[in-house]
């Protein structure tokens, strides 16, 4: 059967290029209007120990040059130099685009592996479908060698040794603190 046609969303992809470490994040806006994209590309610049002077690198779009710019202003005092791409100059981000390919191609996979454990369709702008986005480039980061060693092995100094669970699988969990709150 033929699919639905989905609603689009953008979707930002940030790399460190010398080691391929990567995330993906759906945005509700484009521009600086999410801060949840803001705060997600602070966190993984964190993750990957950049904290100090940086290079950021975009294209001429101004929805992700007022992006770029905020994440900047929110690195201060850190350094950070902005630097956009000639325009018709593909190859200079082109890093960038193949890794969003590759992260489109895993989160569509994981979505139809979904939808087929659960019998759904899942839209585009579905927290789930979300989720799958930054899910695909977290799978990416710690578990696809990239010149001998993973992305997170690279800038971590070790491998990544946490639980993980197929993506849509159920799982149960209870918090610790549970059985000390009131029953509503």
């Amino acid at each position: 059967t033929e699919r639905p046609p989905d609603p689009q969303v953008p979707i930002l992809c940030a790399a460190l290029k010398r080691v391929v470490y990567v995330l993906s994040v759906v945005a509700t806006c484009k521009g600086r209007g999410d801060a949840f994209v803001i705060k997600a590309v602070l966190r993984f610049l964190l993750e990957a120990g950049l904290t100090g002077p940086l290079r950021l690198r975009s294209d001429k779009e101004h929805s992700i040059m007022a992006v770029v710019q905020a994440i900047a202003a929110k690195r201060a005092p850190a350094r950070c130099i902005v630097e956009t791409s000639p325009v018709g100059s593909h190859g200079s981000l082109g890093s960038v685009d193949r890794m969003m390919q590759f992260i489109a191609g895993h989160a569509r996979a994981m979505r139809l592996d979904c939808e087929q454990m659960w019998k759904v369709t899942i839209k585009a702008n579905s927290p789930l479908f979300v989720w799958s986005v930054l899910h695909a480039s977290w799978i990416h980061s710690r578990f696809q060698p990239v010149r001998g060693a993973t992305p997170y092995e690279a800038v971590q100094g070790r491998q990544y040794r946490g639980l993980i669970y197929k993506f849509g699988q159920a799982v149960l969990l209870r918090q610790p603190y549970a059985t000390d709150l009131p029953k509503m």
